[in-house]
């Protein structure tokens, strides 16, 4: 929803987009590898797209909810909320400066290793989604920076900036003292842009006529000038490059208002089929086969279930990319429809379930129907009364499955037994990137397990460890040094 009592931004606004016009200096000026992968990510509320990012950027959850709070409810140019509140989100600054979303995008963006962008992709999607669909501006623009980069520049070279490039219209802007002044080292660029964005009715600083070149955008170097001792100015002007460089967000170079209905993970070999597998440490005693627990449910139970409600949102919901049932006081023999319906999905890419009454038999029924499932990527199960029965369940099921990207699995009822045995099974998983087991039972007994599964595990980006019972929380931050993956505890 819009709200109308956030202060005006002012003088913030200037130094913020002062930071990203002037970042050109980070820009590599060699060939990389395309921006791509990302493109066949669903789109997802802003909220829940940064959730693979809050262990890497400070705060980015609650500024994505200020972001949401300060963006109309109908934004202009026909885009969403949640993807006007995504530009909005990109433009905001963060203290200190380097710490900000667009900075260590931008990071990324620039790096030639392009794992670095993949905790991005569910930003990216929505962040890309809403800049194709506003107009394209063909015009003259400029930025700039306090340093001479003449000599990287050559008449005649074409380069690429991989970042987002922030610009002005205005010379007269970018000369003023809140921007690069009028004496001292400066470079100028005077960009003929083909595919501008004028971004500032989605803007934090709606005062700011910034205009945003996409990244991967190719240009040609005019000409050069040195007007002044200490003042170099390039003329540029953007070209096709040979091949695609920056994958659309949409299919077929086409915006739309709907997802991507497309995998985003390659398959790889599947792993052990065993049913469940062995824990990791001595020092957690074995969990009880769920399998043992079910003979002592009725028989009344094999029946078929029905809950009219339930298989109607299912109907409703059986074609979108994202599939909600937050909050919608399902319990473990709701399941079984939940799970026979994902048995045969081909649309799931985002399944939520949090905030329900599952327990360990709602989430059997769920495991083994994702052990073949090769569509959904992102599993939300927080709060749902799952303990180590259930959470040795989904361990069996990530030794098969190859495509799930996301599992949340937080303020549940999992200890050190539950958490062994998901150890195991995600030493065996090579598709999987985040995991998300904040405020469980865990404790001390499992570092040994966790930090095995850390060093073997060459593909998790993010695991989600916070409010647990550490008290030598010290030992696996000193393995994060060591390995690929951030640990938020």
């Amino acid at each position: 929803m819009a709200s109308a009592n956030y202060p005006k931004a002012s003088s913030g606004g200037h130094a913020a987009v002062n930071q990203r016009v002037s970042d050109i200096k980070n820009e590599p000026i060699t060939m990389l590898s395309p921006i791509e992968g990302y493109e066949s990510n669903p789109i997802l509320p802003l909220e829940i797209s940064v959730e693979s990012l809050e262990t890497m950027i400070s705060n980015i959850a609650r500024n994505a909810w200020i972001a949401k709070e300060r963006t109309a409810e109908k934004p202009s140019n026909d885009l969403t909320q949640e993807e006007s509140a995504a530009i909005h989100l990109y433009t905001m600054e963060w203290k200190p400066a380097d710490n900000s979303l667009y900075a260590l995008l931008n990071a990324a963006l620039r790096a030639e290793d392009r794992d670095r962008l993949v905790p991005y992709f569910f930003y990216l999607k929505l962040f890309l989604s809403a800049l194709w669909k506003l107009p394209s501006v063909k015009k003259t623009v400029w930025r700039g920076v306090k340093a001479d980069l003449s000599e990287q520049y050559s008449v005649g070279k074409a380069f690429v900036w991989w970042g987002f490039s922030s610009c002005t219209e205005s010379l007269n802007v970018l000369e003023s003292e809140k921007f690069l002044g009028k004496t001292g080292v400066r470079t100028l660029f005077n960009i003929e842009c083909e595919a501008g964005k004028e971004i500032h009715q989605h803007s934090y600083f709606k005062d700011e006529s910034e205009i945003l070149l996409l990244p991967a955008t190719q240009f040609q170097v005019l000409g050069k000038i040195n007007p002044a001792p200490d003042l170099h100015i390039i003329h540029i002007r953007e070209t096709k490059p040979r091949y695609v460089l920056l994958q659309p967000p949409f299919p077929n170079d086409s915006p739309s208002t709907g997802p991507v209905a497309t995998n985003i993970i390659q398959t790889g070999e599947k792993a052990s089929h065993s049913s469940t597998p062995q824990l990791a440490t001595k020092s957690s005693k074995p969990v009880q086969s769920l399998t043992s627990s079910l003979k002592h449910i009725s028989p009344a139970d094999n029946k078929p279930y029905e809950n009219q409600k339930l298989e109607e949102r299912i109907r409703q919901k059986a074609k979108l990319d994202f599939a909600e049932f937050r909050e919608r006081h399902l319990t473990d023999h709701d399941m079984r429809l939940i799970a026979d319906e994902l048995t045969r999905n081909t649309h799931w890419k985002t399944l939520s379930l949090a905030e329900n009454d599952i327990g360990n038999i709602g989430a059997s029924h769920l495991a083994h129907a994702l052990k073949n499932n090769t569509t959904l990527i992102n599993f939300y199960l927080d709060n749902n009364r799952i303990s180590d029965i259930g959470a040795t369940e989904l361990a069996a099921m990530l030794q098969q499955n190859t495509t799930l990207w996301s599992l949340y699995l937080s303020n549940n009822e999992i200890t050190d037994s539950g958490m062994a045995s998901l150890a195991v099974g995600l030493k065996s998983n090579s598709t999987l990137r985040h995991i998300s087991l904040g405020k469980n039972k865990i404790t001390d007994k499992s570092i040994e397990a966790i930090a095995d599964l850390l060093i073997q595990n060459k593909t998790l980006f993010s695991v989600n460890l916070a409010g647990n019972a550490f008290s030598e929380a010290g030992k696996i931050q000193n393995i994060e040094k060591h390995i690929i993956a951030k640990i938020r505890l």
